[in-house]
């Protein structure tokens, strides 16, 4: 059976539904006919529909999935050569230089 947490997580987020053979404390069970595509297709920000301790429905957050994705944009740089090049160097001389304070040889 699947069971998602009462709660969201701080972000607003519910954590990732779950197979399991019996009901945790905290954990509500998802009914068989509860579409769960809008779940995954909001990333967890949703509001669950709720009848008998049955969530019955998910209702996608997009408000919520786009501010969470504003304060958490995806970095698109990808490194160049120069900088992975700069990051070596910089790692050998940190190296070195630790070397030389331990009283290692060169």
């Amino acid at each position: 059976m699947k069971f998602i947490q009462e709660n969201p997580n701080p972000s607003g987020a519910y954590p990732a539904i779950q197979n399991l053979d019996f009901i945790p404390a905290g954990w509500l069970p998802i009914g068989e006919n509860c579409d769960t595509t809008p779940f995954y297709d909001a990333h967890g920000f949703v509001m669950p529909t709720i009848a008998d301790g049955v969530v019955t429905a998910f209702t996608p957050d997009m408000a919520a999935w786009a501010a969470w994705q504003a304060a958490h944009p995806v970095v698109t740089k990808m490194p160049t050569t120069e900088d992975d090049i700069l990051e070596t160097v910089l790692d050998h001389e940190a190296r070195l230089a630790n070397l030389e304070l331990l009283g290692g040889t060169t």
